[in-house]
């Protein structure tokens, strides 16, 4: 029994520091402690020395988040997506040592105003302190979030923030024609494609199939190709407008002969599957069934456009002889 006298507080347990208190009441308040702190009451009874209560230890969950950092790899800016690799971390956060530790990770796109969890993946332990983002579209910044559960009780804090500036893909409109998605080409003919974004290039996947110049495509020989249309920004961005072409071999035409005397005829191939038509039909006429008879002398060309592909062939001069 006694009057308290006085209060004490300690950061070691009175161990080798002790601070008084000017509070003479039965009872001690604490507020924004930092650290764990033990607090006792100083008694006296009338001409007895002082003595000590026992000590009232309130333990603080205090937490230092430690430090992140960014991977080596692609530290940003660049065009999206960003792949920004695997971040790092440069301190590890630390907790009272009988609580428990564990991380989480947070995004924000809007300049920090809102936070969400952060797509990616957690790649190390403990409880994750490391992380390995998704590719991002759009500017991002990430923070570490540190949790210590001590005696039930939960606290956060939080990393320091690293900011990924990402730049926009530039807007490219769709090639046209827009239908049929696949266009087709014969060998040696040309398709006119066109886009109404300005600035672009056009290229071709297979220059030995079909070549581009200004969105005119020519067919070289039978195959598929992409035409790209591809526009490069300020910041060295760039998206592609892609268009399937496939280049249509020309049908295999042959002839009987390459020389015939008037009145006479010749054979032409193929005899089905399309049409035949004369450049000169005052020197020469021709059935679709491949059949030329000669009229007048002179120099004259046949022609061949398949019924399905649209591709035509011409054979070379044929010579109608006078008798």
């Amino acid at each position: 029994t006694g009057n308290i006298v006085k209060w004490q507080s300690s950061t070691d347990n009175f161990a080798s520091n002790s601070v008084d208190i000017a509070n003479t009441s039965t009872s001690q308040t604490y507020t924004n402690l930092t650290q764990t702190t033990t607090y006792r009451a100083v008694i006296k009874s009338g001409a007895c020395p002082e003595v000590n209560s026992g000590g009232a230890t309130v333990t603080v969950n205090s937490i230092n988040p430690g430090v992140i950092s960014k991977g080596a790899l692609n530290p940003g800016p660049d065009c999206a997506p960003l792949n920004p690799n695997p971040l790092q971390s440069a301190t590890d956060a630390t907790v009272p040592p009988t609580a428990t530790l564990t991380y989480s990770w947070e995004q924000s796109i809007d300049g920090e105003l809102t936070w969400q969890p952060a797509a990616g993946t957690t790649t190390s332990t403990p409880a994750y302190k490391t992380f390995n983002p998704d590719p991002m579209n759009v500017t991002t910044s990430l923070r570490r979030v540190t949790t210590s559960v001590l005696n039930g009780v939960s606290c956060t804090a939080y990393s320091n923030v690293l900011n990924y500036v990402v730049y926009p893909l530039p807007v490219v409109a769709s090639i046209l024609p827009g239908a049929p998605i696949t266009q087709n080409v014969c060998v040696n003919s040309q398709l006119t494609l066109t886009n109404a974004t300005t600035g672009g290039v056009w290229s071709s996947s297979d220059v030995s199939m079909a070549t581009v110049s200004g969105g005119i495509v020519t067919g070289v020989s039978a195959g598929t190709v992409t035409i790209s249309y591809t526009v490069t920004d300020v910041n060295g961005c760039f998206k592609a407008a892609n268009r399937t072409v496939h280049i249509i071999a020309l049908p295999v035409i042959t002839a009987s002969a390459t020389s015939v005397c008037v009145g006479s005829t010749l054979n032409l191939t193929p005899t089905t599957g399309g049409t035949w038509v004369s450049s000169d039909a005052s020197i020469a006429t021709v059935t679709n069934a491949g059949l030329v008879t000669s009229l007048v002398p002179g120099n004259v060309t046949f022609t061949f456009t398949d019924a399905i592909t649209g591709c035509s062939s011409t054979t070379g001069t044929i010579t109608v002889n006078p008798n």
